[in-house]
């Protein structure tokens, strides 16, 4: 879809907001929601790397130099640089409201859902920084790096 609104919008600027994988599928996961990528621990990988393939794809492509990407972890860890960065790529003057709404809020959150419609409730901002595959089973893990393994590289997200 992302090709059809690039060439919509020929001017058009794109975000491609990329997400440590490990924490996609764990969002993923603890969605509620019902479908195969929501319960499925390989088919959460590979929908993960499936959909950054594709960003990446248009980020190379048809939008080349038309998309910044910007990485999850560091608009969390450092929101004014980032929203600088993006405001300078827009074209836009930096708005400062902008970084303090995203040291405050959180975005469209799977965390801490118990039912599908909790995903529209605030959620508690500290929990920005765990890392709940750090519990994964081995086996858990090699299903990750396989399947979705070379997406996480590319993007340069879980380095640490």
């Amino acid at each position: 879809m992302a090709e059809d609104i690039g060439f919509l919008f020929p001017a058009g600027r794109f975000l491609h907001i990329v997400r440590d994988g490990r924490a996609v599928v764990c969002s993923m996961l603890g969605s509620g929601f019902g479908f195969d990528w929501a319960s499925d621990f390989r088919t959460a990988c590979f929908t993960w790397a499936h959909y950054v393939k594709k960003g990446l794809e248009f980020e190379a492509g048809t939008a080349a130099g038309r998309v910044l990407r910007v990485r999850h972890d560091l608009l969390v860890q450092s929101p004014e640089r980032v929203m600088d960065e993006v405001h300078a790529f827009l074209g836009e003057m930096p708005a400062t409201k902008c970084a303090e709404f995203l040291k405050t809020k959180r975005i469209n959150s799977s965390y801490d859902n118990a039912t599908p419609d909790d995903i529209r409730k605030s959620k508690d901002t500290g929990r920005l920084h765990e890392k709940p595959w750090e519990s994964w089973s081995s086996s858990m893990q090699r299903i990750f790096e396989d399947v979705a393994g070379e997406m996480q590289q590319q993007i340069g997200c879980g380095q640490e």
